[in-house]
């Protein structure tokens, strides 16, 4: 387990399945980002991207609604 894993699992078992679900998502994002440029972007790259674009205030929002409103700490 990374450090950065180890950290985030330390919030606690929901914190840290939420991350590994979020990590899916940017991994797929990372995908099509690569697709549409034709080259592997990078991981730090589709993650940023993931950030200022928006996708990851959405993707918390529908992560939230669909846990029944049961919102974590972020």
């Amino acid at each position: 387990m990374s450090t950065t894993n180890k950290m985030l699992s330390s919030y606690g078992p929901d914190y840290y399945q939420r991350w590994l679900k979020e990590r899916v998502a940017i991994d797929l994002h990372k995908y099509y980002m690569s697709e549409k440029a034709g080259y592997d972007v990078g991981w730090d790259s589709a993650w940023f991207n993931w950030l200022i674009a928006g996708h990851r205030k959405r993707w918390l929002e529908e992560f939230d609604h669909q846990n029944n409103g049961i919102q974590i700490q972020h």
